[in-house]
């Protein structure tokens, strides 16, 4: 993909550079406390004090451009401040697209995408089930994560 670039950099600290047409994170959500890692790395990539979901959307909606997308996988009870984050960053969601460890369970993650200067209603997409009985990837599910197939939210 000769126009896919990544860029590491501290999101609250400085700008990234842009204009992208997307960005994509798995935000750190779980609250500070409980058993914390041996990594020193991996402890700050999944804690962060809840109110730091709103600086992760005001960051990477600021470099997008006009209608440019931003895509976050999160749990569902971030729901609600991930709706008024990427609302008050200009980049409302358009959609939410539930993943579903198995058929019939709750599910415990979620994809959340808005664009940037959107005006589109919120929609509820269809989601995926990951896994089937036996705890194998269903089809679909492994054709993206394993062999790169595309994912449009709110097609699967």
């Amino acid at each position: 993909w000769p126009d896919l670039h990544f860029t590491v950099a501290d999101l609250a600290a400085s700008p990234v550079g842009g204009p992208f047409d997307h960005a994509f994170a798995n935000p750190p959500y779980h609250a500070p406390g409980g058993t914390p890692s041996p990594s020193a790395d991996r402890e700050a990539a999944k804690r962060a004090d809840p109110a730091s979901l709103s600086t992760w959307v005001k960051a990477l909606s600021r470099p997008l451009r006009h209608r440019g997308t931003l895509t976050l996988i999160l749990p569902p009870w971030a729901l609600e401040s991930c709706l008024t984050a990427m609302r008050e960053a200009k980049t409302p969601a358009e959609c939410v697209f539930p993943l579903w460890p198995r058929q019939g369970e709750p599910a415990r993650r979620m994809l959340v995408q808005g664009r940037k200067q959107g005006n589109a209603p919120l929609r509820l997409a269809s989601g995926l089930v990951l896994h089937q009985e036996g705890g194998t990837f269903r089809p679909e599910a492994e054709a993206i994560l394993r062999h790169a197939a595309a994912l449009t939210l709110g097609e699967t």
